[in-house]
C-alpha cells in the first residue's frame, strides 16, 4: 500500500459547534432503562451540565489530512503553549464525531502533550458525498485514515522536548482499527471500552441485542435505507452502509476483526510492541470486561494490561461508554490516564 501523502491545510478556520449539534451522543437508550428514575435523574443533570459549560473548546488548528486513496479527512489539533513532551492521535469511537473529544485534548494539551484527532471517512466533518453514496469499509478507518493521520502527526513541524514520544488513545472502535494499521509508530496506547464485538461475549439479554443488531438490524436497515440510521436511535452519527456491513460481518465471527487483521500484512495486531492499556468500564453495557479483555488478545505482540474501572473509583454513580470523556473527570481518570501514557512512553516527569 502507498504511503499516506503529508498533511494539507486547508484554510478554513475551525467552525463554532453549538451545544444541539456537537456530535456527542447520547448515553445508551438502553443502559438508561436498566437504570431507573435516579440515574434517568441523574442523566438529566449531565446533559443541563454540558449545556451550562458552552461550546466546546476551539482547537489550535483545523485542517485536512488526505489520505493515500485520495480521501480527504478533516482533523483538529490542540498544541501546547511551549514545546511538546509528546504526540498523541485520538482515534474515535463508532459514529462520534471529532468534537466530542475536544475537552480532553485540551486539557491534554495544557498538559504538554500535542493533541489530533480526526474524523473517519463518512463521519462529520469527512463525509464527502451524501451518506448513501459514501464508499469504503469500517476497515478503511484504520488501514487508511489511522495510517495517514498517523504519518501527518509525524510529520509537524512542532517543538519538542526531547525526541518526544508518539502516544494513541482509541475510544471503542478506534481502539479496534488500530490494530489494522502496518507497523504503527506508536510507543504507547490506551483504549477506552475497546472490545470485541462478537455477539457472543455477552450475556443475558444484551447478548440477545447484540446478535440481533448483526444478524438482524444492521442487514435490514442498511438495504432498506441505505445506511446505518446511529442519529434516530441516539447513538451519534449515521453510518456509512460499507462501514455498517463490514462491521456486523465482523459481530458475527468469533474472531470478529482478526478476520480482516489475517488479510494484512504486518498488521499492528501481530506486529507492534508498545505498552497497551485497555480499560474495562464495569458497567459499560457496550463494552463488558469479556470483550474488552477478547480484543487484548488480539494484540499478540503489545505488553497488554487490561484494567476495570469501577464508577466509584472515581467518585461517580455511573460512567458507561461515553462517560470516561466528562470534563467531572479531569482530576481522576484523565490525569491517571495522562501520566501513564506518558511514563509508558519514556517522558520522565
Amino acid at each position: 500500500m502507498p504511503s499516506p501523502t503529508p498533511i494539507r491545510t486547508s484554510p478554513h478556520s475551525p467552525t463554532s459547534i453549538s451545544a444541539a449539534g456537537r456530535g456527542e451522543p447520547s448515553t445508551p437508550r438502553f443502559e438508561a432503562r436498566d437504570r431507573g428514575l435516579h440515574d434517568a435523574t441523574e442523566e438529566l443533570a449531565e446533559a443541563l451540565e454540558r449545556q451550562l459549560l458552552g461550546r466546546r473548546p476551539a482547537p489550535s488548528q483545523t485542517f485536512t489530512v488526505t489520505t493515500s486513496d485520495g480521501y480527504p479527512l478533516a482533523a483538529d489539533l490542540y498544541l501546547p503553549r511551549g514545546p511538546a513532551r509528546a504526540r498523541l492521535l485520538l482515534g474515535p469511537a463508532m459514529g462520534v464525531k471529532r468534537s466530542f473529544y475536544g475537552r480532553f485534548l485540551e486539557d491534554l494539551a495544557s498538559h504538554g502533550i500535542a493533541s489530533m484527532v480526526i474524523d473517519y471517512r463518512g463521519i462529520g466533518g469527512s463525509r464527502a458525498a451524501s451518506i448513501r453514496r459514501e464508499p469504503g469499509r469500517l476497515s478503511d478507518w484504520g488501514e487508511l485514515d489511522l495510517a495517514a493521520a498517523t504519518a501527518a502527526l509525524s510529520a509537524l513541524d512542532i517543538p519538542t522536548v526531547g525526541p518526544a514520544p508518539m502516544l494513541f488513545v482509541g475510544h471503542s472502535a478506534g481502539g479496534q482499527v488500530f490494530g489494522l494499521m502496518r507497523n504503527p509508530a506508536f510507543d504507547a496506547a490506551l483504549f477506552i471500552g475497546s472490545q470485541s464485538g462478537y455477539w457472543g461475549h455477552w450475556e443475558g439479554l444484551s447478548k440477545a441485542a447484540m446478535a440481533a443488531l448483526w444478524f438482524g438490524a444492521v442487514p435490514l436497515f442498511t438495504t432498506t435505507l441505505g445506511y446505518l440510521p446511529m442519529r434516530a436511535l441516539g447513538q451519534g452519527e449515521n453510518i456509512p452502509a460499507g462501514v455498517a456491513k463490514e462491521w456486523a460481518s465482523w459481530g458475527r465471527q468469533p474472531d470478529y476483526i482478526g478476520l480482516r487483521a489475517r488479510e494484512i500484512e504486518d498488521a499492528a495486531f501481530a506486529t507492534w510492541r508498545g505498552k497497551l492499556r485497555a480499560i474495562a468500564v464495569a458497567d459499560d453495557a457496550y463494552a463488558p470486561e469479556r470483550a474488552v479483555r477478547e480484543l487484548g488478545r488480539l494484540y499478540r505482540a503489545a505488553d497488554v494490561d487490561v484494567q476495570v474501572l469501577h464508577p466509584r473509583d472515581v467518585g461517580a454513580r455511573r460512567i458507561g461508554h461515553f462517560g470516561w470523556f466528562a470534563p467531572r473527570h479531569r482530576d481522576s481518570s484523565w490525569a491517571g490516564a495522562r501520566r501513564w501514557l506518558l511514563e509508558a512512553g519514556g517522558v520522565t516527569a
